[in-house]
């Protein structure tokens, strides 16, 4: 549930996501809260996937989510960014704080916790 990666570093990532009208976060014509939290997902594996030197990405959960905040909606046909930043990183457990932007204003944001499955041969 992304579009383009914007930009990328080794603390920081940025996607972009056109809200379509067949998303299946779409109700009313806006993306719900659960779709803002999917995207967010969503640019956290992707940034873990592309920091990593190989093409076999590790199967990622969500640990735990915190101060969730939404100050709006956005509707059908409006494009999104997100931007995550690393705030740390222990064994195989990431922390990122999130942001949904949409026409240059912060409209959500939250803390995630993404833990990675050691080795195995699980993958994506």
């Amino acid at each position: 549930m992304i579009d383009n990666i914007l930009s990328s570093d080794e603390a920081s990532f940025e996607t972009d996501l056109l809200i379509r009208e067949d998303n299946v976060f779409v109700d009313g014509g806006l993306f719900r809260e659960c779709g803002l939290m999917e995207n967010i997902a969503q640019t956290c594996a992707a940034f873990i996937g592309f920091s990593l030197e190989d093409d076999n990405v590790p199967i990622g959960v969500i640990g735990g989510i915190k101060d969730f905040s939404v100050a709006t909606l956005p509707s059908v046909g409006t494009t999104i960014r997100t931007r995550i930043h690393a705030i740390a990183a222990i064994d195989l457990a990431k922390v990122v704080a999130a942001e949904v932007i949409f026409n240059e204003q912060v409209i959500a944001t939250c803390t995630m916790k993404v833990f990675i499955a050691p080795d195995s041969d699980e993958r994506i």
